[in-house]
């Protein structure tokens, strides 16, 4: 097999694992839970409970790094 030959190959194995960003879910796209058939609303209702209805918080700021020492000292076993 040539070098354009496997570059053309490889190319296509990529194409093939990327996901069809040009077919998104629909809000008409149908599942299934339990037998029963249901539409996206309903799904992401029933399958993320009260987590989809909780309210939305502003993003916290994170905390300062902890000193060299303490990382260090929590990545060494404990001297028993």
């Amino acid at each position: 097999m040539s070098e354009h030959e496997q570059d053309a190959t490889s190319a296509d194995d990529e194409a093939a694992e990327q996901p069809d960003r040009d077919d998104p879910i629909s809000a008409n796209a149908r599942f299934t839970i339990g037998g029963k058939p249901v539409v996206l609303d309903d799904f992401i209702d029933i399958t993320t409970g009260d987590i989809a209805n909780r309210p939305l918080v502003k993003p916290q700021p994170q905390p300062a790094p902890m000193p060299k020492q303490v990382i260090w000292n929590a990545r060494r076993p404990l001297d028993g």
